[in-house]
């Protein structure tokens, strides 16, 4: 009988480690389910987010464009009734993104004054054929900065706001910046 409860006693012990460790396995599935469906919901505004985007940008393509009528009655300059008189409509705002994309060179910053005379160059003559705004120019030239141009980008940057100093605008301040 000694033997039989000796035996037992194994068994419970790893009946309870047994239980501990399921118990353990489902607090386990039951987070990762929990991660799982909140997961789900992200993936799912994404989705929703990116189908309308698309959407958007399959309509944009697929409509004509829209002809002025013969005799548009808000448009009188080209109505051949009204030739005289001569009040136009305000231009729109030019949206600066049907313009064609610039292509900026990408700048590494290597220590070589000639190509980075000719990458200066490059870009000015890019800038006057684009007529690219001045509100753009930096951020646009910025993002074209690799390896070492990058690095000291993000050094000035943050040098620049801990010392209280005003953020580079204009193409003409980076060049005079990268020049020094």
């Amino acid at each position: 009988m000694s033997q039989t409860s000796d035996d037992d006693k194994p068994h419970k012990v790893t009946l309870q480690e047994v239980a501990d460790t399921l118990n353990k396995l489902t607090r386990t599935v039951t987070s990762l389910a929990t991660k799982l469906d909140h997961t789900d919901t992200v993936m799912t505004a994404i989705t929703q987010t990116i189908g309308g985007i698309e959407t958007n940008e399959v309509k944009d393509k697929t409509e004509e464009p829209k002809r002025p009528p013969l005799f548009n009655i808000q448009n009188r300059s080209q109505n051949p009734l009204h030739r005289h008189n001569t009040r136009t409509e305000p231009k729109r705002a030019q949206n600066s993104l049907a313009k064609p994309k610039i292509i900026v060179p990408p700048f590494q910053g290597r220590y070589d004054p000639d190509a980075y005379c000719d990458w200066e160059n490059r870009v000015d003559l890019l800038f006057e054929y684009y007529q690219c705004p001045e509100e753009d120019q930096v951020p646009l030239l910025t993002l074209e900065f690799t390896e070492y141009t990058s690095i000291w980008w993000s050094q000035l940057v943050r040098n620049r706001r801990l010392n209280g100093e005003a953020k580079i605008t204009s193409w003409g301040e980076l060049k005079e910046v990268m020049r020094e």
